[in-house]
């Protein structure tokens, strides 16, 4: 049998996305005329990889996250003391 959830209680789903690249433009885009179509080189910069660690609150539809540089435990335990804080 399934239990309503009080007014203090949520729900979080928890997830990860690993290795995302930003990669700036090593040229600035032109604006050309409406007549001219607008070119967008195709080489970038490697700006490293950023890690995201999101929780998705199911009854409200907050998302709460935390990007770092590395994916190691204590990062995982920076997005739950996130969660924890009192201020959500």
């Amino acid at each position: 049998m399934l239990t309503p959830l009080g007014n203090d209680e949520i729900v979080l789903s928890l997830d990860e996305m690993t290795s995302l690249q930003p990669r700036p433009r090593r040229v600035q885009l032109d604006q050309r005329s409406p007549v001219h179509p607008l070119q967008v080189e195709h080489e970038y910069q490697r700006a490293g990889a950023t890690h995201l660690f999101a929780a998705f609150d199911t009854r409200s539809g907050q998302v709460y996250g935390v990007t770092t540089r590395r994916k190691r435990q204590i990062e995982y335990l920076s997005l739950l003391e996130h969660l924890d804080r009192p201020c959500r």
